[in-house]
């Protein structure tokens, strides 16, 4: 039986991801959003960030520290950490 190893998402894929997943629940086109600002200032909350973090784990399959919102706090460098963190 063949070992198949899962792909890896790249940053780039992971920032999509995110940008997708927080304009669709902020009901904002994607172009309105910097992936360089800050998660709190986009709008987000600490609720909103943990259960987006749980949805990129299932995403990822892979747990996502919640401490790497904070330690990473924009889109872009999240997206960075996460791929990081997996590869």
């Amino acid at each position: 039986m063949e070992n198949k190893k899962l792909e890896i998402p790249s940053s780039d894929q992971i920032e999509k991801w995110l940008l997708s997943y927080i304009a669709k629940e902020l009901n904002l086109s994607e172009n309105k959003i910097d992936c360089n600002v800050t998660l709190t200032k986009i709008g987000l909350d600490s609720v909103f960030i943990m259960g987006m973090l749980g949805d990129l784990s299932t995403w990822l399959g892979h747990e996502v520290d919640p401490m790497w919102a904070y330690d990473y706090p924009t889109i872009k460098e999240l997206a960075f950490c996460c791929h990081k963190e997996i590869s």
